[in-house]
């Protein structure tokens, strides 16, 4: 990228500029977190992206992802604390990663990763319309 265009990026932001922000806090928090600790770096960090990150939908704990996470667009992104998500992740928004152990599940499975919508109709709920006030479970 030239000087030019990281220039008109810095004075336009648009939606990218603010993720590759809010991924550059999550990086230093896991740093400062994990691999050299420092409680007030870390904390610092941890604020500046939960602010941000509150703006944009996303709610991502250090340590969750490894190397080469892309969000494309802001929207509600939520992922489990305990989740462990491999390399080169890709996420819209509007998706949640949950870790679920259920014992009525026959096959012992430990971590399933469901997207939002997936994960209300595993758990019976139905949602109404944009505007209503209230979600009904079933």
């Amino acid at each position: 990228m030239s000087i030019k265009e990281h220039f008109l990026e810095w004075i336009i932001r648009p939606e990218h500029y603010y993720i590759q922000k809010y991924l550059r806090y999550l990086r230093k928090e896991e740093y400062y977190t994990l691999v050299q600790p420092c409680r007030l770096f870390a904390f610092y960090y941890k604020a500046k992206k939960n602010r941000l990150g509150s703006r944009l939908g996303f709610i991502i704990s250090a340590g969750c992802f490894d190397e080469g996470l892309k969000l494309e667009h802001y929207g509600s992104v939520i992922v489990n604390p305990k989740a462990k998500i491999g390399k080169t992740a890709s996420y819209m928004g509007t998706a949640a990663l949950a870790v679920m152990v259920d014992i009525r599940m026959t096959p012992p499975l430990s971590a399933i990763m469901l997207t939002l919508d997936k994960m209300l109709k595993y758990s019976g709920a139905s949602v109404l319309p944009m505007g209503s006030r209230s979600v009904r479970v079933q």
